[in-house]
């Protein structure tokens, strides 16, 4: 059975890179480098969401870039769970990094920054995601189907 999740993500450049975080699922162990991002709760709108969760999961304070607005929806397999995800995501720019230590979730493992020149093989774990990426990168391999 699927659980439905409404969620937002940011996808952060500077010098060359996009800001992640190393996580590993606590069912299956499997690793992965996530970009910012999560649920929205009760109450906020998707812009605080994405600055939310990007201050929590990566310790860094960021600006939006509303017009950069890309949906996509797919299912993703976590924690034994299978999500089915409509996620907003969003371009956004560093205004501060907060504090250099992050401790979001057990399943967090740590915040980096991919070369985007990385970034089709470290996001190719799912298609959906790896398209948002090339989506902000402005790769022609990017696709605008729903």
């Amino acid at each position: 059975m699927k659980i439905w999740r409404e969620r937002v993500s940011v996808i952060v450049r500077h010098q060359g890179a996009i800001l992640a975080f190393r996580a590993t699922d606590p069912t299956t162990q499997v690793d992965y480098v996530f970009l910012p991002g999560g649920g929205i709760e009760g109450g906020e709108s998707r812009e605080q969401a994405a600055i939310r969760e990007c201050l929590e999961e990566t310790g860094y304070q960021v600006r939006l870039n509303l017009q950069s607005e890309f949906v996509r929806e797919y299912d993703f397999a976590w924690d034994g769970q299978m999500y089915a995800c409509r996620t907003w995501f969003y371009a956004a720019e560093v205004i501060q990094q907060t504090h250099r230590h992050v401790r979001d979730a057990s399943y967090h493992r740590g915040v980096l920054w991919v070369p985007e020149a990385e970034a089709e093989a470290v996001f190719s774990y799912h298609p959906e995601i790896l398209n948002a990426v090339r989506h902000f990168l402005g790769s022609s391999k990017a696709s605008n189907q729903g």
